[in-house]
């Protein structure tokens, strides 16, 4: 079965994604772009896309016009017979809306992070979709990225003994895209939901809940504290837009285990250093990134008629997390679930 994809918003991400899905196919995954849309009618007519704080390294056109509808009508876009996933990289206020006209129209979905700033929304489009039987898949790539998927396998299977402490670390420049859409908290939701979210989302995917947070800072850049009732004594991610325009990307995180130091650093090559008692090794990764791997994951999905491993309960709860964040940051409090 070749997976048919429409992406919806031709930003950034839509960008990434339409690479993602490009390299995809050129490794032999069967997917096909067979259409794009965005209500900007000059975002319709681009050929290179934008590039954010994940510079493409080409210019090369982001799909071919020859074989690929570029849509000015979203109802033509949804009704299109030969459609089977719709890829939604659309500002997040429209998330939600979007989803429910691909799933009332039958289509399957990855939808970009966050799913929507308001838990509630989420657990209620995630009913819908049930009900409806369509599969709907948040867009959570740090699952998919090769040096944090080693780490949720590590912390896991035990192999270095117990995890006795994490720390994450994502920070970058504001980005500079899409001014209107980031320069308004109340639609991108900071970069408590741009940047951290990523590393709240893997917290509560390889520890499970915490029963309590404890924040600091801003929603623009914070670092908070996890508590569980066992397991680590110490969990904290950091996250946040920094201040120089220069500023570039970086994501990092260290774990302490009970037999080894695992550090992982962007800034680093290779990125991933293991430290034992033995000495200093380098594990190998696999190639690509978290939105080849969200992407590819997602289409196997289809392929296998198996669920994804990311799904909108966990966005749900991810979201919840962060509400706590937020009430943490506001009151100076640690906040307990």
């Amino acid at each position: 079965m070749t997976v048919r994809v429409g992406v919806i918003g031709l930003g950034f991400m839509g960008s990434v994604h339409l690479r993602a899905l490009q390299k995809a196919a050129a490794d032999g995954v069967s997917v096909r772009i067979v259409a794009v849309w965005d209500p900007l009618a000059d975002r319709r007519e681009q050929v290179t896309g934008v590039k954010g704080n994940i510079t493409q390294t080409d210019d090369a056109p982001l799909f071919d016009r020859a074989t690929v509808a570029v849509e000015s009508d979203l109802s033509a876009f949804l009704s299109r017979s030969d459609l089977d996933l719709v890829s939604i990289c659309s500002p997040t206020d429209s998330h939600i809306e979007l989803i429910e006209k691909a799933v009332a129209a039958g289509k399957a979905v990855v939808v970009e992070k966050p799913v929507a700033l308001d838990a509630a929304k989420v657990e209620a489009v995630a009913k819908l979709a049930a009900a409806a039987g369509v599969t709907v898949m948040p867009a959570m790539c740090i699952r998919f990225w090769p040096g944090w998927r080693w780490l949720k396998d590590a912390i896991g299977s035990e192999r270095y003994g117990s995890l006795l402490s994490l720390r994450l670390s994502r920070t970058g420049a504001p980005p500079a895209w899409s001014s209107d859409f980031y320069g308004d908290p109340n639609r991108c939701g900071d970069a408590i939901c741009d940047l951290h979210i990523h590393d709240v989302d893997f917290i509560r995917w390889a520890l499970g809940m915490p029963v309590a947070v404890s924040s600091v800072g801003t929603t623009r850049h914070l670092s908070t504290r996890y508590f569980y009732q066992s397991g680590p004594t110490f969990v904290e991610a950091e996250g946040g837009w920094l201040s120089a325009t220069s500023t570039p990307f970086r994501m990092s995180f260290r774990a302490c285990f009970e037999g080894a130091v695992v550090r992982f650093d962007s800034d680093d090559d290779p990125p991933l250093t293991l430290f034992t008692n033995d000495g200093v090794a380098h594990p190998d990764l696999p190639p690509g990134d978290g939105y080849d791997g969200e992407l590819r994951h997602m289409i196997d999905c289809l392929q296998s008629e198996t669920e994804p491993e990311a799904t909108l309960a966990e966005a749900a709860e991810v979201m919840h997390i962060i509400d706590a964040e937020r009430r943490s940051l506001e009151s100076g409090q640690k906040i307990e679930f």
